[in-house]
């Protein structure tokens, strides 16, 4: 996991521009609000989960941790959009622009990433801890070959548009082999 998320700010270093460095550390920052609080109540509930789980249990706590993902990931968004908005934003940010493609790409890629949050956290909890490997593994490879391709022609926003290829590759590898029986 702490491969996936810190190679955004090693590629971000190499383009040597500390503006787009800064504002999207905060974009991620606001995201990451969102994040504790779905990924807390994922803990919780996933606490309860074992190999020999019940399938409505599980089912349970994707969907809740689903709903409680979305709905601060969005809060968090309309947060972001009412203080650029307002210009509230450079309260915080000291004059640093955050752009709204940037606002919008780490909108979609949170988004992405509560149900591969929730993906991965399942598995490892049903003792699928290889399978789990597998899947970071193919993410890692996706994203720093997106970031690679992607962040010279698009800057900043393209590290959240990397994350997410990544991500749903990652989904669809989760749903092509079913790892959540």
């Amino acid at each position: 996991t702490a491969l996936l998320v810190s190679i955004d700010y090693f590629f971000l270093s190499m383009q040597n521009n500390s503006k787009e460095i800064v504002s999207y550390h905060l974009v991620t920052r606001f995201f990451y609000i969102s994040h504790v609080i779905y990924f807390s109540y994922l803990i919780h509930g996933a606490r309860k989960i074992s190999k020999t789980t019940q399938v409505k249990l599980i089912h349970q706590i994707k969907n809740s941790t689903m709903l409680i993902g979305c709905i601060t990931v969005f809060g968090v968004f309309l947060l972001l959009l009412l203080l650029k908005k307002t210009e509230y934003i450079y309260l915080i940010s000291e004059k640093i622009e955050m752009s709204y493609s940037l606002i919008i790409t780490g909108f979609i890629y949170f988004i992405i990433r509560v149900k591969s949050d929730i993906n991965v956290m399942l598995l490892n909890n049903m003792s699928k801890k290889r399978a789990a490997f597998k899947l970071y593994t193919i993410e890692i490879f996706i994203a720093i070959i997106c970031m690679y391709y992607f962040l010279p022609l698009y800057g900043g926003p393209a590290i959240f548009v990397s994350f997410s290829i990544a991500y749903i590759i990652g989904l669809l590898y989760f749903k092509i082999r079913r790892l959540e029986d």
